[in-house]
């Protein structure tokens, strides 16, 4: 029985690393590591926890790679237990994607909110980069006095200061991928969806839309399914009959095998905008 067990879960495993082997890879570039206050870091960890859980319980996976992995942050990941070695599908690396040498510059495309070029398929030979960035805003100080007199004025300026204030990285991806000269893209959000908050999201969140993207072949499955309850997205009046019949046909599809058990990853990090796709 033992023996058994032991072939079984090395099928597995073999089955799920050809997965991962013929998806696109995501690449989390993590060169910003000095940018970040110790809170972000933390945050920023949780959330690549949490796309690691959600690979490793995917039956169609993606490719994984964290890029320019040091510091704080390498730490407070090498903490978590079966970090690295223990990551199935994870790669990780201390030198920036640019540096090296595994990646041709002409496969990368850098997500970006702020990208001319819409995403509308992927490419199982391109490398997507994910901004590594967790950007808390700024506030308004002067919703801190209101509260004491008008509590609820200060309700609505605090909500309209965290709508339209800049975050403090906004751009960073976008402008490190002009100077590099590699491609940018953004998700077609807009195309499908309204959103009535900011379109900047987690780090986890866009890997999940990739992700749902990936094993459902379609946009509108993808950011019901990425995109936090929280951000009231609203799916256009032309695209509601076709989301009803994609997620019957998505659920009746067979599932490929998927890999072994993973840490537990049952509640979703709390964290403020980051500045991903829609990143910065």
């Amino acid at each position: 029985i033992a023996a058994r067990r032991a072939r079984d879960k090395l099928a597995r495993k073999t089955t799920y690393l050809d997965a991962v082997a013929a998806a696109p890879r995501i690449i989390i570039d993590l060169d910003f590591e000095e940018k970040l206050t110790d809170k972000e870091k933390k945050s920023m960890a949780q959330q690549l926890m949490y796309c690691y859980g959600m690979n490793k319980r995917a039956t169609h996976p993606l490719g994984l790679h964290f890029a320019g992995l040091r510091g704080s942050t390498e730490t407070r990941l090498s903490n978590i237990s079966g970090f690295s070695e223990g990551w199935l599908g994870v790669t990780t690396s201390a030198t920036p994607y640019e540096l090296d040498p595994t990646f041709d510059p002409s496969s990368l495309v850098y997500l970006t909110a702020d990208a001319d070029h819409v995403l509308d398929e992927l490419d199982a030979n391109k490398n997507y980069i994910i901004g590594g960035i967790v950007d808390r805003k700024r506030t308004n100080i002067l919703c801190c006095f209101l509260w004491w007199w008008w509590w609820y004025l200060v309700l609505i300026v605090c909500r309209l200061v965290f709508i339209f204030a800049d975050n403090r990285l906004k751009n960073i991806t976008y402008h490190k991928a002009l100077g590099q000269k590699i491609q940018t893209a953004r998700f077609p959000v807009q195309k499908y969806c309204t959103l009535t908050t900011s379109k900047v999201f987690a780090i986890n969140h866009v890997f999940e839309i990739m992700l749902q993207r990936h094993r459902s072949g379609n946009w509108i499955d993808a950011f019901l399914k990425g995109i936090p309850s929280r951000k009231d997205i609203q799916l256009k009046q032309e695209f509601i009959s076709s989301s009803s019949s994609s997620s019957s046909s998505s659920s009746s599809a067979p599932s490929a095998p998927s890999a072994s058990t993973v840490p537990s990853t049952s509640t979703v990090p709390s964290t403020s905008s980051a500045s991903l796709v829609q990143p910065t």
